[in-house]
């Protein structure tokens, strides 16, 4: 952002460490989704009209004074620090003013005064959208109002404090009660599931079949039956099956197959499959038998969780040793 660091070699180590550490902290989130990638054709996130979702301006700040939790907005607070931030613009240090240039920046980015339209056919289209930029504004806002706030007689962050759950609680009273659903059981979650369909990161041999996997339709032997005693928890889904036939029968089960699938049979574990539909295919021996499908972490996965911890610590380490090795150099 600042071609004046391009010559400074300190600035490039810093940028290596700090995106080898978040890459380390987060591995335990892309590695295990680049490795279902790698195993399975995985469908991209749906493609949208970027300027249809970039914000207007004025409806963007009205919501913000408003505090609407419903609609993409700045909050009161954020607001606050940039109008502060531009009125005393020529008073801020060089780094704030870059800090202050950048919120600015990702703001304009967030709206539809940015040309959205000549981006639409690019890789920027996976953004889906703009407003998401809002995150970062409020990262940067919120490092400017720390920096103020730091400055600030105790008696003033009291006062800010006390407004800030003013406005807090004025939210709270603002949420609506009337045709509110509360989602406190297994049973209201599954009905907001059942009018929702979202195909982001589904397996691409299941986009087609959408309608017969979201309707629970099983396959035995290519023709659609009803299940008995079929019961569905977060990450589990059982069922009995009885086959009257001699021998073994392919079972065709609604459920997306993805890379860490289990299936055991009474008890026992057997061997899972994936469909042409793209969901779990399981071979059912002669009799009755009561299915559990189940899903598990990768050994992959479960490493790159080991990994994403041992260095969320370290980090956390060197960063508490470094800060206490400042104070102690600044007190001698």
């Amino acid at each position: 952002m600042n071609s004046n660091y391009l010559k400074d070699i300190k600035i490039w180590v810093s940028l290596i460490i700090s995106a080898v550490a978040t890459s380390l902290m987060t591995m335990m989130y892309w590695l295990p989704m680049i490795q279902q990638q790698k195993y399975i054709g995985i469908s991209r996130p749906a493609k949208v009209i970027l300027y249809d979702w970039a914000l207007d301006m004025g409806n963007l700040i009205n919501r913000s004074f408003n505090n609407n939790y419903l609609l993409p907005n700045l909050g009161i607070m954020v607001i606050m620090v940039i109008l502060l931030g531009i009125i005393k613009f020529n008073e801020l240090k060089n780094i704030d003013k870059i800090i202050m240039v950048q919120s600015l920046i990702f703001l304009w980015l967030c709206t539809k005064y940015f040309p959205w339209q000549l981006l639409q056919e690019t890789f920027f289209n996976y953004i889906q959208f703009p407003w998401r930029f809002i995150i970062v504004v409020t990262l940067f806002t919120s490092i400017l109002g720390a920096k103020w706030i730091s400055k600030l007689n105790s008696k003033y962050i009291f006062i800010l404090i006390v407004a800030i759950c003013i406005s807090h609680y004025a939210f709270v009273l603002g949420l609506p009660e009337k045709n509110a659903l509360k989602i406190n059981s297994d049973q209201s979650i599954e009905n907001i599931c059942k009018e929702y369909t979202n195909q982001d990161y589904y397996p691409k041999a299941a986009t087609n079949n959408s309608k017969s996997i979201e309707n629970k339709e099983f396959i035995f032997n290519s023709k659609n039956v009803s299940i008995a005693n079929l019961k569905i928890k977060a990450t589990e889904y059982s069922f009995t099956v009885l086959n009257n036939n001699t021998h073994k029968v392919t079972v065709d089960v609604p459920i997306l197959y993805y890379l860490g699938i289990k299936a055991d049979s009474n008890n026992k574990l057997i061997s899972t499959n994936v469909s042409k539909r793209g969901t779990v295919s399981i071979d059912v021996e002669k009799g009755k038998s009561k299915i559990t499908v189940y899903s598990e972490y990768t050994r992959l996965a479960k490493l790159a969780q080991k990994i994403s911890l041992i260095s969320s610590i370290l980090i956390l380490i060197i960063g508490i040793v470094n800060f206490y090795r400042k104070r102690y150099i600044r007190l001698e």
